[in-house]
């Protein structure tokens, strides 16, 4: 998946893994750790909202997520990566793209 965003703009991206976790009735996600990197040279976004969040689980019993990306340099594309762990010990790998456009 690729989503396009403005080197000025604080976004924020929902990681929904419910039909994944459907036959998985008493798994939840854990913790995430995500990464970022330019797809072509060395210039990187940020992760993070204003208040310094990177992500936030989301409802009672999580099953997704939200990813807050800033910055980026007009004209470069970018990778993020999010490594999932469930409550269960499951390991997920989930990927996307963003680029940045003016």
């Amino acid at each position: 998946m690729i989503f396009i965003k403005h080197p000025s703009e604080i976004l924020d991206y929902d990681v929904d893994m419910s039909k994944w976790f459907t036959p998985l009735e008493t798994d939840y996600i854990e913790s995430v750790s995500i990464s970022t990197k330019a797809l072509r040279g060395d210039s990187n976004i940020s992760l993070g909202s204003t208040n310094n969040i990177p992500f936030i689980l989301l409802g009672d019993i999580p099953v997704s997520f939200k990813i807050w990306i800033t910055g980026g340099i007009h004209g470069m594309d970018y990778q993020v990566s999010c490594h999932v762990i469930t409550k269960e010990g499951r390991h997920k790998e989930i990927e996307f793209r963003i680029r940045v456009r003016e």
